[in-house]
C-alpha cells in the first residue's frame, strides 16, 4: 500500500494529517478529515494496553468510519537524517503491526518502545531519540480511511537514560503521568441566522503541572503545560485555526454561512505533552 505524505503537520497530539487543506481556510472540512486521535491513559509505558479513539469528519460532519478505519503501530525509529515527526517508512506496510479496524481499537504498546523511540540506544548507526520540550518521547500510531492517512503519538513513560543516578531517582519519585486535558464545556448557540456571527467559548479544567528533566542544568525543572484549542468548521467561516488557552477559557468568532442548513463545528483540545480532548457541535443554520 503506498501513501503519499502531504505537507500538513501537526505534533505532540498528537496528529500527523496527511490530507491537503485549503491555505486560506486550513479550519474548513472540505474531504474526510482525521481531526483528533485521543489514547487513553494519555502517557503510557512500553508492554501497557492504550485505548485510542478517532475523530473523523467529511463536509456533512462526524463519521464513524467503521471497517473503513485501519490502524496500525509504527515500529521504525527515526534515522537522523529525516526531520518529520514520524520515519517516511511508516507510510507503508513493511514497518508497521496493523492493529484492526474501528472508530476506538485497544493496543498494546510495543515492549521495546523506549529503544525505538526514547532515550535507549535503538542500535548500529542510529542514536536515542531527543526528548520534546516536555521531556517526551512518542510512540507513533497510524490511522487510515482509504486515501486519508493521520498518525498520533502516545507519550511513553520512559526512565531517564542521561541523568545522574541521584536525579533519576528524584525524577522517578515525583513524575506523575501526563493525564488528558478535559473540556468542561462548549457555550456555542443551537441555530443561527445565515451570515450571522456568534462568539464560541470553551472552557476546560486546568493546565497540568509536572517536572523533566533540563540536560543543560542537569536538574530538575518544575512546569507547567500548555493548552491549545484547533477549530474546524463545515461550513462558515472561523476566526482563527488555533487559539490558546488562557485562565481555562477560549474564544473564537464564527460567521454562519449566507445560506440555511446545517454545519458542524469542532474544538480539538491539546496540551503540551501530548493529550488530547475533543468536542463536536451542531448549528442550524435559519433564513
Amino acid at each position: 500500500m503506498k501513501k503519499t505524505l502531504t505537507p500538513t503537520l501537526l505534533c505532540l497530539g498528537l496528529l500527523t494529517a496527511c490530507t491537503p487543506l485549503e491555505e486560506d481556510q486550513p479550519s474548513r472540512i472540505t474531504d474526510t478529515r482525521i481531526l483528533a486521535i485521543k489514547a487513553t491513559p494519555a502517557e503510557a509505558r512500553p508492554g501497557q494496553s492504550v485505548r485510542f479513539t478517532a475523530l473523523i469528519a467529511d463536509p456533512q460532519g462526524p463519521i464513524d468510519a467503521g471497517q473503513r478505519l485501519n490502524w496500525a503501530l509504527c515500529l521504525a525509529p527515526k534515522p537522523p537524517t529525516e526531520n518529520n515527526s514520524v520515519v517516511d517508512d511508516c507510510l507503508g506496510d513493511e514497518a508497521v503491526t496493523a492493529l484492526g479496524q474501528g472508530t476506538e481499537i485497544e493496543a498494546v504498546l510495543p515492549a521495546q518502545g523506549c529503544q525505538l523511540f526514547g532515550p535507549l540506544s535503538p542500535g548500529p548507526g542510529l542514536r536515542p531519540r531527543d526528548a520534546d520540550i516536555t521531556g517526551g518521547y512518542y510512540q507513533p500510531m497510524r490511522l487510515s480511511v482509504e486515501d486519508t492517512v493521520g498518525f498520533g503519538l502516545e507519550r511513553l513513560r520512559c526512565d531517564l537514560a542521561q541523568a545522574p543516578l541521584q536525579i533519576a531517582q528524584a525524577f522517578e519519585g515525583t513524575y506523575q503521568d501526563n493525564l488528558n486535558p478535559s473540556i468542561e464545556s462548549l457555550d456555542a448557540p443551537e441555530a443561527l441566522s445565515a451570515s450571522q456571527t456568534v462568539t464560541l467559548t470553551l472552557t476546560t479544567d486546568a493546565p497540568e503541572p509536572y517536572v523533566r528533566f533540563d540536560a543543560i542544568t542537569r536538574a530538575l525543572v518544575e512546569d507547567q503545560e500548555a493548552l491549545t484549542v484547533s477549530w474546524f468548521a463545515t461550513g462558515g467561516q472561523l476566526q482563527a485555526s488555533r487559539s490558546s488557552v488562557r485562565d481555562q477559557q477560549v474564544q473564537v468568532q464564527w460567521t454562519a454561512p449566507g445560506q440555511a442548513g446545517e454545519h458542524w463545528l469542532f474544538g480539538v483540545l491539546r496540551d503540551s505533552r501530548g493529550g488530547v480532548d475533543f468536542v463536536q457541535h451542531k448549528i442550524s443554520v435559519t433564513p
